[in-house]
C-alpha cells in the first residue's frame, strides 16, 4: 500500500476533510456527524421521540 500512498492527495474541489491523527474518537465522530448533517437529523429525531413519549 505504501507504493500508492501520497500525503494530502485530496480529491479536487475540496470535498474531502483530513482528520488529524491526534483527533480522539469522540472528536472524530462528532465532526463526521456534524459535517455530514447526521447530527441535525439525530437532533430532529430525538425531538420527535421526546414529543411522542
Amino acid at each position: 500500500m505504501r507504493s500508492w500512498y501520497r500525503p494530502h492527495d485530496l480529491l479536487p474541489g475540496g470535498v474531502e476533510t483530513v482528520i488529524p491523527a491526534d483527533s480522539s474518537l469522540a472528536e472524530t465522530v462528532e465532526r463526521v456527524m456534524r459535517e455530514s448533517g447526521l447530527a441535525a437529523m439525530a437532533d430532529r429525531d430525538n425531538g420527535i421521540r421526546s414529543a411522542t413519549t
